[in-house]
């Protein structure tokens, strides 16, 4: 809603519909009727689509503030997704056709959309990048050094804590359990990691990150 008018906001909240869903729940998916975009009032829904593992697969993660569904709104179409929460969450709903409406009356609200969309999007295409261009080990290699980013930075003795087990990283990664088990053994001995319950440690920053390429920005 950056640059809308408290009126004008007011008057596009009158268009929602706020509902719950609980968490582990699905939202929708492409497709599915009503049309329509979401808004994450609290907690975290993840898109998820089929990668080349033929396993599903988190390709973006919508936060409070953040809209989903709104591909179909500006008349695009994106990977097949599936919605679903990480944890209880608030969700407002509004059908396209309103939605559509608001952004042909309120220019700040169709570059908001559009602008939100097109980032999405990015990120979607950079996790379907990953995918096709790593097998396990680079996958595991990549969302592990992404989760030593966003705790901080990449050097020996940064930690994960609390940590994602190994079913989540094989969730995030598109991959199954026993593989991602069998990596994270693999980088323990060699001395890259050092991990316990709920907490990884980064021990070798340069064997974790090499030979990956990641997505540009």
């Amino acid at each position: 809603m950056q640059g809308l008018s408290p009126a004008a906001i007011a008057s596009i909240a009158r268009d929602f519909r706020v509902f719950q869903v609980g968490a582990g729940a699905p939202v929708r998916r492409d497709g599915d009727d009503p049309a329509g975009a979401f808004l994450v009032l609290t907690g975290e829904v993840e898109a998820r689509t089929a990668v080349g593992t033929g396993r599903d697969a988190t390709v973006s993660v919508f936060r409070p503030g953040e809209c989903f569904g709104l591909l179909s709104a500006v008349g695009q179409t994106a990977p097949l997704l599936s919605f679903k929460t990480r944890q209880d969450s608030d969700l407002a709903w509004i059908p396209c056709s309103r939605l559509a409406h608001w952004m042909t009356q309120e220019p700040a609200l169709l570059r908001n959309v559009v602008g939100q969309a097109a980032r999405h999007l990015r990120l979607i295409d950079d996790h379907l990048f990953v995918q096709m261009a790593h097998k396990v080990e680079g996958r595991l290699r990549m969302e592990l050094a992404r989760l030593f980013l966003e705790a901080g930075g990449l050097e020996p003795g940064r930690r994960l804590r609390p940590a994602p087990g190994h079913a989540a990283l094989a969730v995030s990664i598109g991959a199954n359990r026993e593989a991602v088990s069998r990596t994270m053994s693999v980088f323990n001995q060699s001395g890259i990691i050092r991990s316990g319950r709920q907490w990884i440690e980064l021990l070798d920053p340069q064997r974790l990150t090499y030979d990956l390429n990641f997505p540009e920005p």
